[in-house]
């Protein structure tokens, strides 16, 4: 497979870029590519809201659930675990109840994890079998590199879908957004491909949209609290009695 490919081929999902790119792991950056492409494909909508829910992700169409069967077996758990069967949610929701801290979708983000590294490892991606080598995946991020320094340079340059998903993968975050023009929060994104802009571009406190997706989506599920207490040991401690030789007894 030849790197050139790779960053134009819509065949390989944005999740399994970036399991080869980080020797199989998978996080958030992954699951917000994966999300943005949904977007870009028109199964997502994205509709600006009011206050502190900043934007509203809902399934797009009137046969939305039955679209998801077009879906990879990926996608579809990566759905399931954002929208807890659900027909939307908004980022305030998302970030207040992240959904790999729910024990309830936690094991859904576990198993979309699972499913993009068995299927990397299946088409070689990552692995000992795998058909890219180090250099050639540096070779498509200096690629991209070039195409989102290129846009910034030049005002009005579309960028594609892909080279966005990409973007968010190999983490040149910074450069996607000196490369998309700066829209307000308020602005309605007619469209998919204005809808991955607004994402990427639109800011939410301190950070992008785009940023805060990632963030709330790469935690891994948080482990049950510690009990803390006094347990009685169950062996025999010595003890000072008021002759003061030590001795062995309860």
């Amino acid at each position: 497979m030849e790197s050139a490919g790779l960053l134009a081929s819509d065949d390989v999902p944005p999740a399994l870029v970036g399991a080869a790119w980080r020797s199989g792991d998978v996080g958030g950056r992954e699951a917000a590519a994966s999300l943005i492409s949904l977007v870009a494909r028109g199964y997502i909508a994205v509709n600006p809201a009011d206050g502190a829910d900043i934007c509203t992700f809902r399934l797009a169409g009137s046969k939305s659930r039955r679209r998801l069967h077009n879906l990879d077996s990926m996608d579809r758990e990566l759905v399931a675990a954002v929208f807890r069967n659900q027909p939307s949610f908004t980022l305030g929701e998302l970030l207040a109840a992240p959904p790999v801290r729910s024990q309830s979708t936690a094991s859904r983000i576990q198993k979309w994890r699972q499913l993009v590294q068995q299927e990397a490892v299946r088409r070689h991606l990552s692995g000992a079998a795998a058909v890219l080598t180090r250099r050639e995946l540096r070779n498509i991020r200096s690629e991209l590199s070039r195409l989102l320094v290129g846009a910034a340079s030049i005002p009005g340059t579309e960028l594609p879908a892909r080279a966005v998903e990409l973007a968010v993968v190999f983490g040149l975050e910074r450069k996607l957004k000196l490369a998309l023009p700066v829209p307000s929060s308020g602005d309605v994104p007619h469209g998919s491909q204005a809808a991955v802009r607004w994402l990427c571009s639109v800011r939410y406190g301190r950070s992008t949209v785009l940023a805060c997706l990632r963030r709330a989506l790469c935690a891994r599920p948080t482990p049950p609290p510690l009990k803390l207490g006094v347990t009685r040991p169950t062996h025999q401690m010595p003890r000072v009695i008021d002759d003061g030789k030590t001795r062995f007894g309860g």
